[in-house]
């Protein structure tokens, strides 16, 4: 958008129902001209004239007039009396300011998209279309701006389904922090690292080596990587509480197989695959 008086341009919004009018505008634009509009024509144009000119503000006011009588909002004035109660173009700011409101959107954001200035710089004049920082909080007042029911109930069910959406999400994140918390705690390349650090503190003892050697074998082989990691949880549990598991609280095996300690020392390997 730009301003008449200044040339200057400034980002803005309009809701999805009004999108939807401005492209129904924009085919009518192409039905009487033969083109769509530039990028630098004017977004109301005056219509007596052969060539595109923009549509004065009196003309502006003058077309309003005409839509809002003839629809039965601005009916006419009683004998008597000179003018309405909310004048004709400053209504729509009047309203749009209301809606801000209910919405609550944020104070200086809403004055800023206003066009008031609060003791500050402007800011909308100098931000860049891909960096506008004041769409979340005009996003708060569409519902409240949207006319027609339907495009409101519409926009409603797209935010519900775009926060439903934006959980699934957060939940596939969680579960795999959980699952990466998990592998730090119970996974294989830990196990094997508690059983190293196990074999330096009996470097001294050989019989101890060779024992646990063969019971850190003798797991990793007995079961699956789901079960071993269940018993491990056991395991660390018991070893905080200061309790020994006994076999027994193992659970039965499924019969010791090559092919459960393979998967456990080629476990980061077929994660990167």
């Amino acid at each position: 958008m730009y301003t008449v008086e200044t040339r200057k341009s400034y980002w803005t919004f309009i809701t999805p129902e009004a999108c939807k009018i401005l492209e129904i505008y924009r085919e009518k634009w192409n039905s009487e001209i033969g083109a769509y509009p530039r990028p630098d024509d004017p977004l109301l144009k005056a219509v007596k004239y052969p060539v595109i000119r923009i549509l004065n503000a009196r003309g502006v006011r003058k077309r309003v007039d005409k839509i809002v009588t003839k629809i039965g909002l601005r009916p006419p004035l009683p004998p008597g009396k000179k003018r309405h109660e909310v004048q004709l173009d400053h209504g729509f700011r009047k309203y749009f300011n209301t809606m801000m409101r209910r919405a609550k959107v944020n104070y200086l954001d809403k004055e800023d998209m206003m066009g008031h200035k609060v003791g500050l710089e402007r800011h909308y004049e100098r931000y860049q279309e891909e960096d506008f920082e004041r769409f979340p909080e005009y996003q708060k007042a569409i519902p409240f701006l949207t006319i027609s029911d339907e495009e409101r109930l519409r926009f409603e069910n797209q935010q519900k389904q775009e926060e439903i959406e934006e959980i699934e999400k957060k939940n596939i994140e969680l579960q795999d922090l959980t699952q990466r918390i998990e592998e730090l705690e119970i996974g294989p390349e830990t196990r094997w690292n508690e059983y190293f650090k196990d074999m330096f503190k009996f470097h001294d003892d050989s019989t101890a080596r060779i024992l646990l050697s063969i019971f850190q074998f003798w797991f990793e082989m007995r079961a699956t990587e789901e079960e071993k990691r269940d018993i491990w949880k056991k395991l660390q549990q018991a070893k905080k509480l200061g309790k020994t598991l006994s076999i027994s609280e193992f659970g039965n095996s499924k019969g010791l197989s090559m092919d459960n300690l393979v998967s456990s020392l080629n476990y980061d390997e077929t994660k990167q695959d």
